[in-house]
């Protein structure tokens, strides 16, 4: 039997701080340096069966200027196809989601100069020898802290996230505004040396959102990891254990995570 104390048997909110950050670093060692043809062509779609489609996901807290971005990346044609824009927290509620671009090596380049200016790709060229490819940008509501908790319709918000295979942190650089979103009409204390100034710090920011993402989905699992010990117990066979790994990899495949990252 597992010790009471275990721990996917913690409360909801209850984190071990010291155990997310070794395991956020464990993961910054695993991922590649660069980012490269084959594992940008991994963290795609799960599966090859299907047309190949990238989605890449904004997130930020409130009034960061996600939707200004998302506006700017897919540069609609039609004014009622822009994404609402104003200076107070939770201008978005329901995901903005638009066509975008994406620049990536044309294979043909490997073929030679020749066979490379007789291709012509489907979505047109970018300079340096790449092509054009299409891809959907979603812009979500934003977060605030607690939101892995459900605070400030959180779940809901983070659940939005689920289709994309990256994410995009748009960070309020300016630090004007607070956690919450809310403009405090001044620099942030890093950026003018003063510790009383209003706002927040945008690398403060950076951690706190990648923070609230990570326990999301941590939660999401431990919530679940009762039942890949079960599983665990009984596999005392070749398929059993093949089982049991197909039931690990299914807590991750609901991120867009596929099964050639494991």
């Amino acid at each position: 039997e597992a010790p009471v104390d275990a721990w996917w048997h913690q409360e909801e909110g209850e984190v071990d701080d010291a155990l997310l950050q070794e395991a956020e670093k464990r993961a910054a060692e695993l991922l590649p340096d660069s980012g490269g043809t084959t594992w940008a062509r991994a963290c795609g779609a799960g599966s090859y069966g299907r047309p190949w489609e990238f989605v890449v996901g904004l997130v930020g807290k409130p009034s960061a200027g996600k939707s200004t971005f998302f506006n700017a990346a897919t540069r609609p044609e039609q004014s009622d196809r822009e994404a609402a824009m104003a200076p107070h927290p939770f201008t978005t509620i329901d995901p903005n989601v638009g066509p975008g671009w994406f620049a990536a090596p044309c294979p043909s380049a490997r073929m030679g100069s020749e066979a490379a200016a007789s291709v012509q790709s489907e979505h047109g060229a970018a300079p340096g020898g790449r092509r054009r490819l299409p891809l959907l940008v979603k812009d979500v509501a934003g977060l605030v802290p607690g939101a892995y908790l459900g605070r400030g319709r959180g779940n809901a918000f983070l659940n939005d996230l689920c289709e994309a295979d990256s994410l995009v942190h748009v960070v309020d650089a300016s630090g004007r505004s607070d956690r919450e979103g809310v403009d405090q009409g001044a620099v942030s204390a890093s950026a003018s040396g003063d510790k009383s100034a209003p706002g927040t710090d945008p690398l403060d920011e950076v951690s706190w959102v990648r923070r609230e993402i990570h326990l999301w989905i941590f939660c999401n699992i431990r919530a679940k990891w009762d039942s890949v010990r079960k599983r665990a117990r009984m596999a005392t066979t070749h398929l059993a254990r093949e089982a049991l790994a197909d039931r690990l990899f299914t807590l991750f495949t609901g991120y867009r995570a596929s099964r050639q990252l494991a």
